[in-house]
């Protein structure tokens, strides 16, 4: 579409308008160039070629798109289209690319001048470097992201601590209330000295759990096989079956506490080698998964197994799936539950009754060594 040239006057006024602009534009630390109605430059101010990274002439009779990130070239075409169409100024924000390895934001703000005798229009376009506005305002959006992930941490964390109080609240009601109703001669007949060693084991019981969630943890690198080669001895001495036997993989190199996590693997065994079937020695085996994202630790065994229907049960505290069959109460998966989470992993268990079970500690892999 040809442009309809403006009358003799305010022709006359443009070029004096360009001449004076011309002038001005070398010294301008504004980034200016001319284009023809096709956009290939004209002309480029020093500032313009310093933004471009090239010299006047390699920048001459390019056609500016030649500078434009591929995926705003029709933000460009829209930006001259709108010169052919009659306006006068126009307005657009796209990426140029000077070099394939820079890349800047940039407005560019045009105007159509005209020039004699062809009273063909040029385009005055004047490109403002955005990018440090652009990075300030990406960064902005990153910290939000990140506040609101944090946040959302946050209050998982708030629930989850909200639940475990009333879990607490809960067993005070179920397991200590009554025997201290006992004690006070009313309540759950029981012998004058079962109900003290009962309520003492529980206030034990809660005493460990209470430390594994305050207890100040020291996230580091841990050789797995170092903390779990004294654990195996430990199954071997007085007191254990003989017969029972602990076999082991070798074990990954994890980010975790140290003092912890054998925490955890001495609950784990303790658990394999306590639960093993009637008359039969245990076989135990620890052993490793790698996932794409954790470390999984895990203790096999060819105990009495669980009902999966009662899973759940296994890591609350107290919660005691066998009854009095076997001794404890049902305190250790709760504290290794709670310590294995406060590293940032999670702890889970597999079986079926009269089969064995398997009790598997996951890690991430990528966690940052820190106090916490």
């Amino acid at each position: 579409m040809t442009h309809p040239p403006p009358d003799p006057q305010e022709l006359a006024q443009l070029q004096q308008e360009l001449r004076a602009h011309q002038e001005r534009e070398a010294y301008s630390p504004i980034a200016q160039l001319t284009l023809d109605s096709q956009g290939n430059i004209l002309h480029a101010n020093p500032a313009a070629c310093a933004l471009l990274a090239s010299d006047e002439a390699q920048l001459r009779r390019k056609h500016l798109g030649h500078f434009i990130h591929p995926e705003d070239s029709r933000s460009l075409t829209y930006f001259q289209h709108q010169f052919l169409s009659g306006s006068a100024r126009a307005v657009v924000e796209l990426r140029l690319l000077p070099r394939p390895d820079a890349l800047c934001y940039a407005r560019l703000e045009g105007q159509a001048v005209w020039t004699q005798p062809s009273a063909s229009v040029r385009l005055h376009v004047a490109l403002t470097d955005l990018s440090v506005q652009r990075h300030a305002f990406d960064e902005s959006l990153r910290r939000q992201a990140d506040l609101e992930l944090e946040l959302t941490r946050t209050k998982a964390q708030v629930q989850a601590l909200h639940a475990e109080f009333q879990e607490v609240a809960e067993l005070f009601s179920e397991e200590l209330l009554p025997r201290l109703q006992a004690l006070s001669g009313h309540g759950l007949p029981a012998s004058e000295a079962q109900v003290p060693r009962e309520l003492e084991a529980r206030m034990e019981g809660f005493a460990a759990y209470l430390h594994a969630r305050r207890q100040r943890l020291r996230l580091e690198r841990v050789n797995m096989n170092t903390v779990l080669r004294p654990l195996i001895q430990q199954c071997t001495q007085e007191g254990r079956a003989p017969q029972n036997r602990v076999t082991c993989e070798q074990l990954p190199e994890v980010t975790g506490d140290a003092q912890a996590l054998e925490w955890v693997l001495r609950a784990l065994l303790d658990n394999a080698l306590k639960f093993r079937q009637d008359g039969e020695a245990a076989r135990v085996h620890v052993g490793t998964l790698r996932q794409p994202q954790e470390d999984v630790v895990f203790v096999r065994d060819s105990g009495v197994g669980f009902n999966r229907r009662h899973r759940s049960r296994l890591f609350r505290l107290f919660g005691r799936l066998h009854g009095d069959a076997f001794e404890g109460h049902g305190v250790s998966l709760a504290v290794a539950r709670v310590l294995v989470e406060r590293q940032g992993g999670r702890l889970w268990a597999e079986g079926k009754l009269g089969e064995g079970a398997t009790f598997y500690f996951a890690l991430p892999r990528d966690a940052t060594p820190k106090n916490s």
